[in-house]
């Protein structure tokens, strides 16, 4: 540990100095403590536990808007799945129809049957997809009121240091 040298007299001075103010601290306390105002240590107490609940319940707030989030992708998910399915079946059946028919019961070809019930389903697996879809598209990943209840947060906290610090 380097030392510089000094003179007694202001090594003197600053240990008065620190006697003065560690005896107003401790009479600040005990006048606070008379009149049943909390201490300064109280108040820095308690204002950390407040920061700390806050952020707590802003990663409750996260949470919850992700869930639901999720569980909209989570129905997006599944009517593309259905209307996939639907597709694929519309698409089998526009197979078969080169093989099979309704020809006896209308008088058709095979092909010209089955090219009618396969081009409904597609339609139907159509319609179930574009549902999917509009729905996959209205997911927001963001959580937009818990990044707003921050910023509201961070703005207290920086105009109440501010005013504080004057």
């Amino acid at each position: 540990m380097t030392s510089y040298p000094q003179d007694d007299a202001s090594l003197r001075g600053r240990a008065v100095e620190h006697e003065q103010i560690d005896d107003t601290v401790r009479r600040y306390n005990e006048s606070a403590a008379a009149a049943g105002t909390p201490s300064i240590a109280q108040l820095l107490g308690e204002v950390v536990a407040d920061a700390q609940a806050l952020v707590r319940k802003e990663f409750e707030l996260a949470r919850a808007e992700v869930t639901g989030e999720i569980d909209k992708a989570k129905q997006g998910a599944i009517s593309l799945g259905i209307g996939a399915g639907v597709a694929a079946v519309g698409a089998l059946l526009l197979i078969l129809a080169l093989v099979h028919g309704l020809s006896a019961l209308f008088d058709l070809p095979l092909w010209a049957s089955y090219l009618i019930v396969g081009g409904i389903l597609a339609v139907g697996g159509a319609i179930a997809l574009m549902s999917g879809i509009s729905r996959m598209k209205q997911i927001d990943p963001v959580p937009r009121e818990t990044l707003e209840s921050v910023r509201k947060d961070v703005e207290t906290l920086t105009s109440s240091e501010s005013t504080e610090v004057r």
